[in-house]
């Protein structure tokens, strides 16, 4: 990994780019989950 670093020095020392949508809450799988067993509950 350092000979990456060192071989290409500029590519590492910016900030990686802003991710394009929020990151998802802790509460967001409990919810998919609930979801999940009404659709697989349902009659």
């Amino acid at each position: 990994m350092f000979q990456r670093i060192d071989a290409d020095p500029e590519r590492f020392r910016a900030s990686p780019p802003q991710p394009s949508h929020p990151p998802r809450a802790a509460a967001d799988p409990g919810e998919d989950l609930i979801a999940l067993y009404d659709r697989l509950l349902a009659p």
